[in-house]
């Protein structure tokens, strides 16, 4: 089973007790505790400036917890508004039709509808880069669903979370460094959902049944990857070495952009074995500490991009290769 890999520990330094006050110190504080005092006269300006200064912080303070709450008002209407358009979207018809709903700031994002089927989930024996937990077996799922057509880019996020955690900045690259938590977050206050990992290599594969969705190959030219390190080709591709902006590459057959490389994408799931036999609407392990996250990064080999590679990690980690994009299952 795969490991999460993100420990990190912290160390903390105390600082050092001051001893060496010497005689002048001493003095000094002898002459504080016999107390000392300024003389009346001298005394009530310090006392009335002061008291003028804390009136002052305190009503600066006031009027920033104002702003403050009305900024927070009107973001608490505007997501109440973003689910009210969610839950008014209606189911598609056909593979690849699109919808559009609007964030906060009226920014869009564009979703795609990918219909109810089966399909055949991991890798058949013998497909260049498998590992053993990719247990080919039949999966069914009875639900459409809308998918984003691309990560969830810097502008959308920020649009519903307002801090940009991103490590490679640009409005319109996939944003990244969010954790599992984070973006669970950002789908409650949207009411849209994170795919389970049956729904992102359904979408994913939108159809085919070859190790990426357009054939055998991939060196760094049809996806954001280590083109250095190709799979199914020998043939050494271009090297990024950082996120590109969303939706650049080629579609596949559903119009879905990006599912390989650029940034892995969380999902719903715990991280488990799969069944050896067909399964329908499966929604992962039950149990366990790590979370499912697909697709390759923009660092990752190109076998690593594969449409049914696996990997996990827990729920708080973050890191500049991992997004996502959400889904919405229509009832």
């Amino acid at each position: 089973m795969k490991k999460p890999d993100d420990s990190i520990g912290n160390t903390e330094t105390a600082s050092p007790e001051r001893t060496d006050l010497g005689n002048g110190g001493a003095e000094k504080a002898a002459s504080e505790e016999a107390g000392v005092q300024d003389s009346p006269k001298k005394a009530f300006p310090k006392v009335a400036l002061v008291a003028g200064i804390a009136v002052a912080a305190l009503l600066l303070v006031g009027a920033a917890v104002a702003v403050l709450c009305t900024l927070g008002s009107e973001q608490r209407k505007a997501l109440a508004e973003v689910r009210a358009r969610v839950a008014a979207v209606t189911p598609g018809t056909e593979a690849g039709e699109s919808r559009t709903i609007l964030l906060p700031g009226d920014i869009p994002m564009e979703l795609v509808w990918c219909p109810a089927g089966s399909f055949m989930m991991g890798s058949p024996q013998g497909e260049e880069g498998r590992e053993d937990d990719e247990t080919q077996h039949e999966v069914r799922l009875t639900k459409g669903f809308w998918m984003a057509k691309t990560e969830v880019t810097q502008k959308q996020w920020e649009s519903v979370a307002g801090k940009n955690p991103s490590h490679f900045k640009g409005a319109d690259l996939p944003v990244e460094s969010v954790s599992w938590d984070d973006v669970a977050a950002f789908c409650r206050k949207t009411g849209l959902q994170l795919p389970t990992e049956a729904q992102w290599e359904y979408a994913c594969r939108a159809g085919s049944g070859t190790a990426y969705s357009w054939g055998v190959s991939l060196n760094g030219t049809e996806a954001n990857c280590d083109g250095y390190s190709p799979c199914g080709t020998t043939t050494k591709g271009p090297v990024r070495q950082k996120t590109l902006r969303a939706g650049r590459y080629a579609p596949n057959a559903w119009g879905l952009l990006d599912m390989h490389g650029n940034v892995w994408e969380w999902c719903a799931d715990r991280y488990g074995n799969y069944p050896s036999g067909s399964v329908v609407d499966p929604a992962g392990s039950s149990s366990g500490a790590s979370y499912i996250y697909r697709g390759g990064g923009w660092n990752s080999k190109a076998r690593n991009c594969r449409s049914a590679q696996r990997n996990c990690r827990g729920s708080s980690s973050s890191s500049f290769i991992l997004g996502f994009r959400p889904v919405l299952v229509v009832p």
